[in-house]
């Protein structure tokens, strides 16, 4: 539960930090998906492959113990070894939230 709540709790920051970005705009809505290793991988691969919604794209991914790893390419390769929890990906056009299971 501990562990949950932690989650919870870095979503609520995430979402605030987007928020802060956009001056007097409302962020949009964090969307939430919950998937397994492989299904998480495809995500991250499919971001790599529509090159300028990636480029703008923000990848922040939290391993099981805690810590954050920064970056598409970092994030793509601790999750193949299958440390990633959780990433989130914020750019312009998408905002989402991966729970790998």
């Amino acid at each position: 539960m501990d562990r949950w709540k932690r989650i919870q709790h870095n979503i609520h920051l995430r979402q605030a930090a987007l928020r802060s970005q956009h001056d007097n705009a409302r962020a949009p809505f964090m969307n939430r998906y919950f998937t397994n290793k492989q299904g998480a991988i495809r995500r991250i691969i499919d971001l790599k492959r529509n090159g300028p919604e990636a480029c703008g794209a923000t990848v922040v991914g939290e391993h099981k113990d805690g810590r954050e790893v920064h970056g598409l390419e970092q994030v793509l390769f601790h999750l193949r070894i299958g440390r990633i929890a959780h990433f989130t990906c914020s750019s312009t056009f998408v905002q989402e939230i991966v729970f790998v299971s």
